[in-house]
């Protein structure tokens, strides 16, 4: 019986493995719901273009933008079902507007999140470079 040997099959499930090579990311009802370690992400999952996080406890915009900063590359971010506490109308006053604006963020999907036009409003300024804006079953009527 002859043994046949595939070469390089290690180094498929290893890669397979690395998330950090990923740039689909689905962490979706995995009822997270806070971010870990600082910089945790950007370590974890730097490469990240797509981050799917639907359903899951996360509750506060400013866990939002703390993933937007670490991760440079992303483009999508769905927190579709994640009920955020509702923002003042003084949110971004003390904040740091620019570094809060993320330029590479095309899609943002807050589906189901109970959101209204007043939250909307509030954000808009670092909004800005979203082209797509997903607001569906919210309170925005």
């Amino acid at each position: 019986m002859k043994k046949i040997q595939i070469v390089g099959i290690e180094q498929s499930y290893e890669w397979r493995a690395d998330v950090s090579n990923s740039r689909d990311i689905a962490l979706e009802e995995m009822k997270i719901s806070n971010l870990g370690e600082q910089g945790i992400l950007k370590k974890l999952i730097p490469g990240a273009f797509n981050l799917y996080l639907d359903k899951n406890l996360l509750y506060s915009w400013d866990q939002y933008f703390e993933i937007i900063k670490q991760l440079s590359y992303v483009r999508l971010v769905t927190l579709t079902g994640n009920k955020f506490r509702k923002i003042d109308k003084d949110y971004l006053k003390d904040k740091n507007i620019n570094q809060m604006i993320h330029t590479s963020i095309f899609e943002l999907v807050l589906i189901d999140m109970g959101l209204d036009w007043s939250q909307i409003d509030i954000l808009a300024p670092v909004l800005c470079y979203v082209e797509n804006l997903h607001l569906c079953h919210n309170k925005c009527s």
